[in-house]
């Protein structure tokens, strides 16, 4: 009996902390507006989904949530404005937030005045539309990118895995776009070099423009394309098994490259031209 009556003591004691703990770890919405004009965006965070966007207004909005358990670090200097997340070394009572802690992260800045943007996070999705930048290198883990309507005069780098990636409207001198086990989709791209990877998963690209090389590599699924010019302005390697293949390689004397890779898979891919 006094076992019993022991662990049913440890029992009422566990419940009423986990209840503070759920109480006490209330959200707050927190707004911070640029003090200056920002060159630059560093987003370091983790298990929350974070959305960019340019805007018409003249100064840099961050907007996101703070609960106990859940604390960042903001700082502005020097044209360059952060938010990271400060590590939570009492990791127990992370267990026991009951996912009434994740918040979002959304950040709204001048579309023509950035000139840098370096996003991290993970388990969570991400997505940036409407910018102008020179750089970009955005990143998360086991959730969906989704970029939209981007200029960037540089290159732009984004990779997540286990989860699907969305390209539409974007332009650029170098770009890289990578995911893993899931779908890769992208229409009306314009860039000089382009890399679409992903593995067992589709990989679907419309209306793209390639100024000089153009890469799509997956495995146990197809790759489907179409291509803004014409087929005899590149030279071809593509390569497949187990699948059909509507292009034979070709070294022909195009100036530009067109590398697909799959396997387990058919590869159809057309030219405008």
């Amino acid at each position: 009996m006094k076992k019993i009556a022991v662990g049913l003591i440890l029992v009422g004691l566990a419940i009423v902390s986990m209840s503070s703990m759920f109480f006490h770890n209330r959200q707050t919405n927190k707004t911070y507006h640029a003090e200056a004009a920002v060159e630059s965006i560093v987003i370091d965070d983790k298990n929350t989904p974070v959305t960019v966007v340019g805007t018409n207004d003249n100064r840099a909005t961050i907007e996101y949530k703070e609960s106990r358990n859940n604390k960042y670090r903001l700082n502005e200097r020097g044209g360059v404005l952060s938010l990271e997340r400060k590590d939570d070394w009492f990791f127990i009572s992370s267990w026991f937030s009951f996912g009434n802690d994740r918040g979002e992260v959304v950040v709204e800045v001048p579309k023509e005045q950035l000139e840098t943007l370096d996003l991290e996070t993970s388990n969570a999705n991400v997505s940036v539309k409407n910018l102008s930048v020179d750089y970009a290198d955005i990143e998360t883990s086991n959730s969906e990118i989704d970029l939209s309507k981007l200029k960037v005069s540089g290159t732009i780098e984004a990779e997540t895995s286990n989860g699907k990636m969305t390209l539409s409207d974007l332009t650029f001198n170098d770009g890289e776009f990578i995911t893993s086990n899931s779908k890769l989709e992208a229409d009306r791209l314009d860039g000089e070099y382009i890399l679409l990877e992903t593995s067992n998963g589709n990989l679907k690209f419309d209306n793209v423009k390639v100024g000089s090389e153009l890469t799509a590599d997956s495995s146990n699924a197809s790759i489907q394309g179409y291509i803004l010019g014409k087929q005899a302005d590149f030279e071809i390697n593509s390569d497949t098994s187990n699948g059909e293949n509507t292009l034979r390689n070709s070294e022909s004397s195009g100036e530009k490259v067109l590398d697909l890779n799959t396997s387990n898979g058919d590869i159809t891919v057309k030219f405008s031209e």
